[in-house]
C-alpha cells in the first residue's frame, strides 16, 4: 500500500469517527417526549353554558324579544362587527345575562309607568317623566328660513321622484306632515326609530286611516294630484320639559272666532281684507252664499207693522247693491292686476250697504206678538245676527295663511299685526307632538304624532278631536312603520 493511499484511509476513518461523536451528542441534548397517557373510559359530556335551552328550545315557548333588545342590537352592531370576539374559552355566561339585564331595566326605567297611574290624572313627577320624551312641532312665526326647514305641517311633501303620490284605500292620501329624523332627540321613543331621513305622515280624507312612510331621501315639493294643500308651515323641533302639556293647552279656545266675535269686529277693518284676486273671489262666493238669508229675515207676516215693512224693503235692497259688488268682482278679476285700493275699494262699499235682522218673540208681560229690529252695516258682525261675518273670517285666516305661508310680503301690515301674533299664539299652545303619551294605558304602543284639532291648521287633523298616531314598539324597533295605528283623543277645551 503506497504513502498515498495509506493516508486517505486514515483521513476517512477520522470523519467517520467525528460524525459518530457528533450524532451522540445531538441525542443527548434532544428533549425526551413522555409517552401519551391511555385514554380514560367514556363519561358523560360536561354540560356548558345555554347548552340545554338550545336543546330544548321546541320544548320551550318562544321568548318575545323586547323593544329594548332589539335597539341595544341595532345601536351597537356596528361597534361589535369591528372587534375581535373573545375566544370561546373565555365566554362568560354570567356577564352577558348581566349586560341584558341592565339594558332592559334602563328601558324600563325610562319609558314604563303603572297602569293604574295614568299621565294625564297624576301630577306625580316620576309618572310624568315615565311617559318618555315629548317633542314640540312648534311652527316658526314669523318665518326664519323656510328653506333650509327640513321639517314642516301642512303644504307639500318632499317625496323621490320615483315614488308615486300615496293612496290609502285606492284614494289619494291627505299629506300631514314631514319631519327629518336627525332633528329627533335620541332619547325619544326609548331610543327606537329611525335617526336618518325623515318620516312622512299622511291620512285618509274621509277616515283619517293612517299612513306613514319612511323616506331614505327626499326631492322637490309635490303638488297633490286633486285639491289644494293645507298651509305649509316650517316648524321647530323642541324637545318639552318634563311635564309640559303634550299637545292640548287647558286656555286654547276651540273657537277662536266665536271668542272674538264676543268683543265685535267689523271687517272693513284693513286687517281683514283680501289681499289677491283668489281671496276676493272667496270672499264673493262666500257672500252670495249668504244672500238667502236676507230674504228670510224680510218675509212679511199677515197685518205687518211700518217697522217690518221698512225691514223688508231695506234688506231687499242691501241684497240687490251686495249682487251688484258680487258682479263687478267677478268681471274685474284676471282683467286687471290686484292692488290694496281696489280690496279698500270693495270693502268700504260693503260696509255702507245696511241690511236689517228681525227677531220675533212674544211679549212676557202682554202676550202680544213683538218684533226685534237691528239694523247692521253689511261688514259688521253682531253674536245676535250674524249673517256671513263669522264664516267670512274663518275663511280669511285660511286665506291669509297660504298667502302668508307663500310670501308674507303679501299681507298688509295691518293684516300681520292681526294674524301673526294670533298664529304665533295657537302655535305655542297647541303644537303637535311626537311621543309621549301614557304607556299604562296603551303597554307596548309608542306615540309617534299628535295632531290637535284646535291647533294652528283646523282640518288637519280631519276631525273634531285630536289625533294620535301610535305604532307596537317592537314593530318601530326594526323600522316597521306599515301597521300605525290612528285614535282620537278629545281635547280638554272641548269636553263638556
Amino acid at each position: 500500500m503506497s504513502d498515498l493511499q495509506s493516508a486517505a484511509l486514515t483521513l476517512a476513518g477520522v470523519t467517520l469517527v467525528f460524525l459518530l461523536i457528533l450524532f451522540l451528542v445531538l441525542r443527548a441534548r434532544r428533549p425526551q417526549t413522555e409517552p401519551a397517557p391511555r385514554a380514560p373510559a367514556p363519561r358523560e359530556p360536561r354540560e356548558r353554558p345555554f347548552a340545554k335551552r338550545g336543546r330544548t328550545r321546541e320544548d320551550e315557548p318562544a321568548i318575545a324579544m323586547a323593544p329594548s333588545r332589539l335597539a341595544r342590537i341595532k345601536s351597537t352592531h356596528a361597534t361589535e362587527a369591528g372587534e375581535e370576539s373573545a375566544p370561546p374559552d373565555h365566554f362568560d355566561a354570567a356577564a352577558l345575562e348581566a349586560q341584558i339585564a341592565a339594558v332592559e331595566q334602563r328601558a324600563a326605567d325610562a319609558s314604563a309607568v303603572p297602569p293604574e297611574t295614568p299621565i294625564a290624572d297624576t301630577s306625580d313627577e316620576a309618572a310624568l317623566a315615565a311617559a318618555g320624551v315629548v317633542v314640540r312641532l312648534v311652527p316658526q312665526v314669523p318665518l326664519r328660513d323656510a328653506i333650509s326647514t327640513s321639517s314642516r305641517i301642512g303644504g307639500r311633501p318632499r317625496l323621490p321622484a320615483s315614488l308615486d303620490w300615496p293612496r290609502i284605500d285606492s284614494v289619494d292620501a291627505v299629506f300631514v306632515a314631514q319631519i327629518a329624523c336627525d332633528a329627533l332627540p335620541a332619547a325619544l321613543w326609548g331610543g327606537l326609530g329611525p335617526r336618518h331621513g325623515s318620516l312622512a305622515f299622511f291620512r285618509h280624507p274621509a277616515t283619517s286611516a293612517p299612513l306613514v312612510l319612511h323616506l331614505a331621501e327626499g326631492g322637490p315639493p309635490r303638488d297633490p294630484p286633486h285639491g289644494e294643500p293645507f298651509p305649509e308651515w316650517p316648524v321647530d323641533v323642541i324637545e318639552a320639559a318634563p311635564g309640559e302639556s303634550e299637545s292640548e293647552a287647558a286656555d286654547t279656545p276651540k273657537d277662536w272666532v266665536a271668542a272674538l266675535g264676543a268683543e265685535g269686529y267689523d271687517i272693513a277693518d284693513p286687517a281683514f281684507h283680501p289681499f289677491d284676486w283668489q281671496s276676493m273671489l272667496a270672499m264673493a262666493d262666500l257672500l252670495e252664499a249668504r244672500l238667502g238669508g236676507l230674504a228670510t229675515d224680510a218675509a212679511l207676516p199677515a197685518g205687518a207693522s211700518d217697522e217690518l215693512a221698512e225691514a223688508a224693503h231695506t234688506n231687499h235692497d242691501a241684497r240687490a247693491r251686495a249682487e251688484e259688488i258680487i258682479a263687478i268682482i267677478r268681471d274685474t278679476a284676471g282683467r286687471q292686476d290686484f292692488s290694496a285700493a281696489d280690496a279698500s275699494a270693495v270693502m268700504a262699499a260693503l260696509h255702507a250697504i245696511r241690511w236689517t235682522h228681525v227677531t220675533h218673540a212674544t211679549d212676557p208681560e202682554t202676550g202680544e206678538a213683538r218684533a226685534d229690529i237691528l239694523t247692521l252695516p253689511l261688514t259688521r258682525h253682531n253674536a245676535r245676527a250674524d249673517l256671513w261675518i263669522g264664516a267670512y273670517l274663518r275663511q280669511a285666516f285660511e286665506q291669509a295663511q297660504r298667502g302668508w305661508c307663500r310670501d308674507p310680503g303679501l299681507m298688509s301690515a295691518p293684516a300681520r299685526a292681526f294674524f301673526e301674533p294670533l298664529w304665533r299664539d295657537l302655535a305655542e299652545r297647541a303644537a303637535p307632538t311626537m311621543g309621549g303619551g301614557d304607556p299604562g294605558r296603551e303597554p307596548g304602543m309608542l306615540r309617534l304624532l299628535t295632531l290637535p284639532a284646535n291647533g294652528l291648521l283646523p282640518g288637519l287633523a280631519g276631525g273634531g278631536a285630536d289625533l294620535v298616531l301610535t305604532v307596537a314598539g317592537a314593530e318601530f324597533a326594526v323600522g316597521d312603520v306599515s301597521r300605525v295605528r290612528a285614535g282620537r283623543r278629545v281635547p280638554e277645551t272641548m269636553r263638556d
